[in-house]
C-alpha cells in the first residue's frame, strides 16, 4: 500500500466507520480488500501456486455438489472440463446450481451486448470478493479508498440512482456512490452531469468509453471547465489509446480501463504503468487458441473460471472476447497475471436528427423480457435505424410497448424499422455484434 493511501485512510473518518459497519453487517469485503492489498505484491510464481490451490478446491466442490459437473465426471482435473458457452449456461442453468452453496444467493444478469441475455447465480462471498477487487483497482494510480465518493454514468437502468426516499438517501450516503443515466448524451444531459460533478465533487468518475467520448465532445463544445477528479475508470468496452489520451488531456487525471462481466464480476484493472492485471485471486483465465488448444499463456478466445463462486461454478466459461495472456514483471511491482492485449466488445452510439448521441443499448433493453432469440441494431442512413430480430415471437402488443419505449428514448429524432429474420447474418469479423453504425460522428452538435 502506498504511504499516501495509508495517510488517506487514517485521516478519512468514513473509511474506519465504513469498515466497522461492514463487519457489523457480517460482510467480509473489507477483510478481503486488506488481503488483496497485500497479495498483489506476491511474485508471479506465488500467484500461480495460490491460483492452483483455489482451483483445486473449486473443482472438488463442483465434482461433488454441482449436478452438471458431477454428470461430466471431470473430478478435479481441469483438463477434462469442457468449454461452457453462454448457450450452455442458458440450457443448463439449474444443473449448474450447487447443492451446497456458501451463504445467501443473488442473481446477476448479463448486459445483453451480444444480443442475448443470461442470468447467473453467485453467493455473497463471491460478490464481496469482486467488490474488493474493484476497490483495489480503484486505488491503482490514484490514492482512492473504497469509501471515497464516485459518480457513475450508466446506461443500464438497474444502476440508476436509488429512489428519493429515506432508505435510498441513506444507502447513497453509506456507499457514497451516485449514478446518472448515460442513455442519451446531448447538451441537456451534459449540463446535468456537469452540475452533478461540481455539486457532488466525486474523486472518481466511472462510465463507458463510448459515453465518455460523447460527453467530452459536448463538454468541449459547451466550453465547460473540467471538474477536479483523481481518476476516470472506463468499463465494459474496449478503451482506445487515442480516446484515453483525449480524456487525460481534458480531465488532467489518471484514466484507466477495467475489464469485467456481470456474471463473473471483476476480471482485470489497468495499473499506473498501463498494464492490465488480472485479479488472479478471483478469476482464473485461459484462452482457447485457433488450433483448439486451451492454454494459460498466449492468444485466443477468453475462458474464465470464477475461483470464489461455489453457488454456481462457471468453469472455462467463454465470454466471446479475444485476449492475449502473458507473464513477466511489471514496473508497478505487482505479480498478478498480465492481460497483454484485449479485444472486447465496443460500445456504439446511433445519432438522432438533432445531433444527439443515443447509446444503442437503449434499443436493446426494452427487448430483454420479450420472446426474441437475437437482436442487432443497424444504422446506415441518417435519421433511421433497423432492428433485426432473430426468430421473434413478439405480439402486436409487444411491438406497441417496444415502440413506445423507443419513442421515449429518441423523442422523434429517429425512424425505426423492425426486420424479422430466421438467423442473424454474420458480421465481417465473425464476432457476435449487437450494433453496427456506419455513419460518421456528427460534426454539427446541436447546442440547446
Amino acid at each position: 500500500m502506498h504511504v499516501s493511501q495509508q495517510r488517506l485512510r487514517l485521516l478519512d473518518w468514513r473509511w474506519p466507520t465504513w469498515q466497522l459497519l461492514e463487519r457489523a453487517r457480517g460482510r467480509q469485503a473489507g477483510r478481503y480488500y486488506a488481503e488483496l492489498l497485500r497479495s498483489q505484491y506476491l511474485t508471479p510464481a506465488q500467484h500461480a501456486a495460490a491460483a492452483q490451490e483455489r482451483l483445486a478446491a473449486l473443482l472438488e466442490h463442483a465434482s461433488q455438489h454441482v449436478p452438471y459437473y458431477r454428470a461430466l465426471g471431470c473430478g478435479t482435473d481441469l483438463g477434462k472440463c469442457p468449454v461452457l458457452t453462454r448457450q450452455g449456461l442458458l440450457r443448463n442453468r439449474q444443473a449448474l446450481l450447487s447443492e451446497r452453496p456458501h451463504g445467501a444467493l443473488m442473481t446477476k444478469y448479463t448486459s445483453g451486448t451480444t444480443g442475448e441475455r443470461v442470468e447467473a447465480t453467485r453467493d455473497w462471498r463471491t460478490q464481496e470478493m469482486s467488490d474488493a477487487c474493484i476497490w483495489r483497482g480503484d486505488g491503482w494510480g490514484a490514492a482512492l479508498a473504497p469509501s471515497d465518493r464516485q459518480l457513475h454514468l450508466r446506461y443500464d437502468p438497474r444502476h440508476l440512482p436509488m429512489p428519493a426516499t429515506l432508505p435510498g438517501s441513506l444507502a447513497r450516503f453509506y456507499y457514497n456512490r451516485y449514478a446518472l443515466s448515460g442513455f442519451v448524451i446531448n447538451a441537456e444531459s451534459v449540463r446535468e452531469v456537469q452540475a452533478a460533478l461540481h455539486r457532488l465533487r466525486p474523486k472518481m468518475l466511472c462510465t463507458y468509453p463510448s459515453t465518455m467520448v460523447a460527453y467530452v465532445r459536448f463538454a468541449r463544445e459547451l466550453k465547460f471547465k473540467p471538474p477536479p477528479l483523481e481518476k476516470v475508470v472506463l468499463i465494459s468496452e474496449q478503451l482506445e489509446e487515442r480516446d484515453a489520451a483525449e480524456f487525460r488531456d481534458y480531465f488532467n487525471c489518471t484514466v484507466a480501463s477495467r475489464y469485467g462481466a456481470n456474471e463473473l464480476g471483476a476480471i482485470a484493472d489497468q495499473c499506473e504503468h498501463g498494464a492490465m492485471h488480472l485479479h488472479g485471486e478471483h478469476i482464473y483465465m485461459e484462452v482457447l487458441t485457433t488450433s483448439g488448444a486451451i492454454t494459460s499463456c498466449g492468444a485466443g478466445t477468453v475462458l474464465c473460471t470464477t475461483l470464489s463462486n461455489h453457488a454456481m461454478p462457471l468453469i472455462r466459461y467463454e465470454i466471446s472476447d479475444w485476449a492475449e495472456l502473458g507473464s513477466g514483471p511489471c514496473p508497478c511491482g505487482r505479480g498478478l497475471p498480465l492481460l497483454v492485449k484485449l479485444v472486447g466488445r465496443a460500445g456504439q452510439y446511433v445519432y438522432g436528427r438533432d445531433g444527439r448521441w443515443i447509446i444503442s443499448h437503449a434499443f436493446l433493453e426494452p427487448l430483454y423480457d420479450k420472446p426474441v432469440e437475437g437482436v442487432r441494431l443497424i444504422q446506415d442512413e441518417p435519421g433511421r435505424i433497423r432492428v433485426l430480430l432473430q426468430r421473434s415471437r413478439l405480439t402486436e402488443a409487444d411491438f406497441a410497448e417496444v415502440r413506445r419505449r423507443y419513442d421515449e428514448t429518441h423523442e422523434g429524432t429517429l425512424d425505426v424499422d423492425f426486420v424479422l429474420l430466421d438467423e442473424l447474418p454474420p458480421t465481417p469479423s465473425g464476432k457476435r455484434c449487437y450494433a453496427q453504425c456506419t455513419l460518421p460522428r456528427p460534426e454539427n452538435i446541436q447546442i440547446g
